[in-house]
């Protein structure tokens, strides 16, 4: 599958790559940021969460986080509404934990922020929605973690629902080092994380496991709930295989066992309510450009036909709040 173009660093003399984050910046103070700051913290980085920034407005600080992954307690200090200071020669982790739709307004904090030295960790769901950052960022300071884990906020905590892992893979094989020493640190952490060169393959396993969360927000209800009412089910199945389909035609390899597996990966997370559901139900804008639409554009290029998909797509443009469909 051929990937976005994103420029690479060989244009800026004098860069040379590192080995892994002394200190980490974590853009964006929602549930998954908040759950991966505290990974760090437990790991002894100096750590700031910026919830305010450029256009990505403001989300209020989270005293801890809870569940799968044990308790780790985030004192006031960590939390900025500005982009803290940070040491001038020591590398840094900037973790994007914003929703897709925001990344643009995240740009310009990017670019002020990142230096040669400096690795970009985004967390977003999607296929390719690395292609956000192309012609803000090189390449080869870019990685994406795609999270098998369900986190959810919950009063002034997060609860992490389950953790079972993932992985980091970056755009460019010249920072693996840098994705390798991300991957340990959280490893450390307690989350199963592991450094992978295979993103395609990474990205069509979570986008067939999380077609789940389509059909929960359609729904609204719970993975478990939705799973069991045939309705739900049968359209799950209908957007598995389509995404299968897909990703087969654009030379993924997967083979039919995957779709088994994925089932299976929902079925263990029966509690769990989706960001997308979370979304909906707070009347917020739903991330399907990299979702279903994604794959609707995709199924047209190569010929397929994806009616769950078209369906899907049109009953969930329906739902997002007026002027952001």
């Amino acid at each position: 599958m051929r990937r976005p173009a994103i420029a690479t660093r060989s244009t800026l003399a004098g860069s040379t790559p590192h080995s892994g984050p002394d200190e980490v910046i974590v853009v964006g103070g929602g549930a998954l940021g908040v759950t991966l700051a505290a990974m760090f913290l437990r790991r002894g980085l100096r750590l700031a969460i910026v919830r305010r920034c450029s256009a990505l407005g403001r989300s209020p600080p989270v005293q801890g986080v809870r569940g799968a992954l044990g308790s780790v307690r985030l004192p006031a200090s960590v939390w900025a509404t500005e982009l803290p200071a940070h040491s001038p020669r020591r590398p840094l982790l900037i973790v994007l934990a914003t929703k897709s739709y925001d990344i643009p307004g995240a740009a310009p904090v990017l670019r002020s922020l990142v230096r040669p030295q400096d690795f970009v960790l985004m967390t977003q769901n999607g296929i390719d929605v690395e292609e956000t950052l192309s012609g803000v960022l090189p390449r080869d300071q870019v990685g994406r973690l795609i999270l098998d884990a369900g986190v959810v906020r919950e009063g002034p905590t997060v609860r992490v629902t389950y953790a079972r892992g993932g992985s980091i893979v970056p755009l460019d094989p010249s920072a693996s080092r840098w994705s390798a020493r991300v991957a340990s640190h959280l490893r450390g952490a307690g989350l199963a994380v592991r450094h992978t060169g295979n993103l395609d393959r990474a990205v069509w396993l979570k986008s067939i496991t999380g077609a789940m969360s389509v059909v929960c927000t359609l729904f609204d209800l719970p993975i478990g709930a939705a799973s069991a009412l045939p309705a739900a089910a049968s359209l799950y199945e209908g957007l598995a295989n389509e995404r299968f389909q897909v990703a087969r035609a654009l030379g993924v390899g997967l083979s039919r066992a995957t779709l088994g597996a994925c089932a299976i990966s929902n079925a263990s997370a029966a509690a769990h309510l989706p960001s997308m559901l979370v979304d909906r139900r707070h009347g917020r804008p739903l991330e399907i450009r990299f979702d279903v639409e994604r794959v609707l554009s995709l199924a047209a290029r190569h010929r397929l036909e994806v009616p769950a998909h078209r369906a899907a797509a049109k009953r969930l443009r329906r739902l997002m709040p007026k002027g952001r469909a």
